[in-house]
């Protein structure tokens, strides 16, 4: 009809940033709608209740509905993510216990982990803790039995060929349930959990400042999970739980199961676009003296020759549960301050000459005195020179090339695209 005008709606949106969560409430004289229920100032306990039966798959699903829940997980992440709260169920001072973690290079794995992302950590009683042999085992101990309230029971001695030398189990003085299990490898914890995990649903990491889950999509979004070792009575154990906890457990996957952005590849890194990552609040935490590109350009190699495909023969008389292998070895170089994880031989083959090249150039910068006392014979024989340089003292003017790292990374991933 001319003349009238539009009427306009009770309901609009306010945004702030890439937050779109807050919503004008309805008046009082209109009837509420379905997307007011969830406004998180009037309505926050049911806002509240409503988000805490979500699960991971449907609040990523709920962020694609519609502009109102675009910044649902961004406005979640403090809340539902808090790692402070999930830890306090084993420290009174989680930001003292990250602390601890950020100077002995900790890592959380197993259980707590995966139920961190999952937010039910209250289902949780043990923390499986990875530090690598040295001095921090010893530091990270006395913190537990001094600091935290805890009391250590017998510790338990590995088989030789592990890469866990010593685990050494800490009971919760107040509450006797909780327990806090110490794993001493002899490699860098990374590459410990890459290469010993039993299934992908079980590859989630916790540092002292981020949470990794490596393979997010197929563990959290689909409930499936893909076997990483040989399917034998101890395995078995492990994919019981997993399926009682809900992931549909197998070995590899089927070929309608591929895509092209399913983190089940040949090459991976612990940081990369695959990787779901959560950044913590570290402003009450002393930081680490490892930066994090050391584990984030943690590298490995998944061997995909055990995957199904649908054109070539399936001896069934021959078969059984097959499964993927990560690979993944540890380089090092007197032009390195830290030992970094890489999975292709092509990558080691890539970065070596950078790193032997710098290593000579150090030598020739030293001066006559700051030399190592077989420098002639080094010079001479350049093809192991880290092997020759042994315990050498390297003198405050050495240059060290871990910053280059990440850069270097790059550079081969140009050189070698997947």
């Amino acid at each position: 009809m001319a003349g009238n005008k539009k009427r306009r709606t009770n309901e609009s949106f306010l945004t702030t940033g890439n937050n779109h969560l807050n919503v004008r409430s309805p008046s009082s004289t209109s009837q509420p709608t379905f997307l007011s229920t969830f406004d998180r100032e009037s309505h926050y306990p049911i806002f509240s209740a409503f988000c805490d039966h979500l699960s991971v798959a449907e609040i990523f699903s709920l962020t694609r509905t519609c502009k109102r829940f675009s910044g649902l997980y961004q406005y979640l992440l403090p809340v539902q993510w808090d790692v402070d709260k999930a830890l306090r169920r084993y420290v009174d001072d989680p930001q003292g216990f990250r602390t601890q973690m950020a100077r002995c290079d900790a890592l959380i794995d197993g259980e707590f982990a995966c139920k961190y992302f999952e937010r039910v950590v209250w289902s949780c009683n043990s923390l499986d803790l990875y530090i690598q042999q040295g001095l921090g085992p010893e530091l990270f101990s006395k913190y537990l039995l001094h600091t935290a309230g805890y009391s250590e029971v017998m510790p338990r001695e590995y088989e030789q060929d592990c890469m866990v030398v010593e685990c050494r189990t800490f009971i919760n003085n107040t509450d006797s349930n909780v327990e806090i299990f110490l794993q001493i490898t002899d490699c860098p914890p990374a590459q410990f959990i890459l290469q010993e995990t039993e299934t992908t649903a079980q590859v989630n990491i916790i540092s002292w400042n981020k949470a990794y889950s490596v393979f997010p999509l197929p563990t959290f979004i689909q409930r499936k999970s893909y076997m990483l070792q040989c399917c034998d009575e101890d395995t078995g154990v492990f994919v019981r739980a997993l399926c009682r906890s809900g992931w549909n457990v197998q070995g590899v996957m089927w070929p309608e199961e591929k895509r092209s952005n399913h983190p089940i590849r040949e090459r991976r890194r612990i940081g990369d676009r695959y990787t779901w990552m959560i950044p913590f609040d570290t402003r009450k935490v002393e930081w680490s003296k490892t930066p994090d590109y050391v584990l984030e350009h943690a590298c490995f190699k998944m061997d995909l020759s055990m995957n199904y495909d649908d054109g070539k023969f399936y001896d069934r008389e021959q078969e059984t549960v097959r499964n993927y292998i990560i690979e993944a070895k540890t380089l090092e170089s007197k032009v390195l301050r830290h030992t970094y994880v890489y999975g292709e031989d092509d990558m080691k083959d890539f970065i070596f000459p950078r790193l032997h090249s710098s290593t000579i150039f150090e030598l020739r910068k030293l001066e006559t005195e700051q030399r190592p006392t077989n420098y002639d014979f080094i010079l001479g024989n350049l093809g192991d020179i880290d092997g020759a340089l042994g315990d050498f003292d390297r003198p405050a003017s050495w240059r060290y090339r871990d910053d280059d790292f990440p850069e270097w990374y790059k550079a081969f991933e140009k050189y070698k695209p997947q």
